[in-house]
């Protein structure tokens, strides 16, 4: 029956952005000159690209229309080491509203000319650091309830640590004086994360204005895995 919608699953928290599909005879994908432009596969529909997964809908794909090989191209961030993806196949039925039956796409050889034959991604890091692209878009803010800069909004991905390990965020005063700790603990701990401080401390009044210190660190020992930056120190300025 062909096939004409593509399910790409991969672990939680990784984006999938879809980029193109490409279909037709082994030979052509391995043409000499590598111009596959002739074989992308037009009307392409995104039906959702969540935090986890891609579903797209295309012309309907059939073997007896010469079709050897389907490639889908798509961009995503991996935060971990490795990750397993799943895919999926299945031709619409529009006779019922969840369309036809899914159908495994296991892992094999697909064409000879392809070197890597599993569902597996694996990261290439150009260094080990835990936290990767940490954002202050304010150094200073002023929670006086106006409505405008209320919030301190620490964004960060913490990356290559695949265990449960809370995320912690440490204010200190100038004295050393912790006055409050933010923390937030995932299934898995990598991913994009946005931590928010509204100027109280841990009894929940508001601190006094002045300059505090900010520490970003993952709750877990990661002596003897070679992993750097596993603590981020800033400066901030509460001001009313």
């Amino acid at each position: 029956l062909g096939f004409d919608e593509l399910m790409l699953t991969a672990p939680t928290g990784m984006t999938l952005d879809f980029a193109r599909v490409y279909a037709g005879r082994e030979q052509d994908f391995f043409a000499e000159g590598g111009d596959m432009s002739g074989l992308q596969v037009e009307e392409v529909e995104v039906l959702s690209a969540a935090a986890d997964s891609l579903h797209v809908r295309f012309p309907a794909i059939d073997s007896r229309a010469g079709v050897d090989l389907v490639r889908l191209d798509f961009n995503t961030t991996l935060f971990a080491m490795g990750g397993l993806l799943k895919a999926s196949l299945r031709k619409g039925d529009d006779s019922a509203p969840s369309g036809g039956f899914w159908q495994r796409v296991d892992a094999g050889e697909a064409s000879v000319e392809v070197g890597n034959n599993t569902m597996v991604l694996v990261a290439q890091p150009q260094n080990r650091e835990i936290f990767k692209n940490v954002v202050f878009p304010s150094r200073t803010f002023t929670p006086n309830g106006d409505g405008a800069n209320d919030m301190l909004r620490l964004q960060f991905d913490v990356v290559l640590v695949g265990t449960s390990s809370a995320v912690e965020v440490d204010i200190f005063d100038l004295s050393g004086r912790r006055v409050h700790r933010l923390s937030q603990q995932r299934a898995v701990s990598v991913g994009q994360y946005e931590i928010e401080w509204d100027g109280r401390d841990a009894g929940g009044e508001m601190v006094p204005p002045g300059s505090y210190t900010m520490v970003l660190k993952l709750d877990t020992d990661t002596e003897g895995a070679d992993l750097k930056r596993g603590e981020i120190v800033r400066t901030i300025a509460v001001a009313y």
